[in-house]
Parts: C-alpha cells; structure tokens; sequence
C-alpha cells in the first residue's frame, strides 16, 4: 500500500516539469500566518510531506490584494526557493492601495501586462 503521507510526483508532459501530486495554495496564508517565520515553519511541515508545488497569485491579499506574494517570498527565501514549484496567475486587477492606478476592477491579459505581472512575481 502506498505511503499517504507524503506526496507522488506528476509530470506534466514528457518533456515538460514536475509537479507533487499536491499542490498548497497560499491565498489565505497571510491570516492563517502571523509570521514569516511561521510560514516558513509550514512550508517546511510541506516539505516533510513531499508537497513541493506552491500556488499563488498577485492579485491574493487580505485585507489588501497584492500582498501575499512578498509575504510568501521573504518565508521561501528561508526555506529555499529551489526546493519548490511556484505556480502563479495572472491578469486579475483588483482595487487596492498597493496598485492605485486599478481604479475598476477588471481582467488584463495583454502581453504587456503578463510581462509586467511576470517580472513582479519573480
């Protein structure tokens, strides 16, 4: 019987990356966390248990969107960005003090913005 403890690895494409069978969502990691230090805490539990892929998104925050990005970062920084798979979307635009010139919200897919949006992620 397979050990369910820790997760499998899936390859998308034969010539294409790995993923754990398990992807975390960090979308509300800034009210389940008080601490970078506890997040990295988590990540490392993740680790543990073979969970390597990480989704986010710019546009995740609470109580501002924008803002879990960094917060994850400065917790993956600790841990080691080369032991996970980021996953990241793009081209939601949200109201929030940290993107001012977002006056309505909207959907922005040019290639310009996933440039942008690229860029600032990494």
């Amino acid at each position: 019987m397979p050990d369910l403890s820790t997760a499998t690895r899936v390859k998308m494409h034969a010539a294409g990356p790995e993923f754990s069978s398990v992807i975390w969502g960090s979308m509300r990691c800034e009210s389940q966390f008080d601490s970078v230090a506890k997040l990295a805490d988590h990540l490392r539990f993740l680790l543990d248990h073979g969970v390597t892929t990480l989704d986010t998104a710019p546009a995740y925050g609470d109580p501002h969107p924008y803002t879990v990005e960094e917060f994850l970062g400065q917790a993956i920084e600790q841990v080691g960005r080369e032991k996970f798979e980021i996953v990241t979307k793009l081209g939601i635009q949200r109201i929030s003090p940290h993107r001012a010139v977002n006056r309505v919200r909207h959907f922005d897919f040019s290639a310009t913005e996933i440039a942008r949006s690229t860029d600032r992620s990494l």
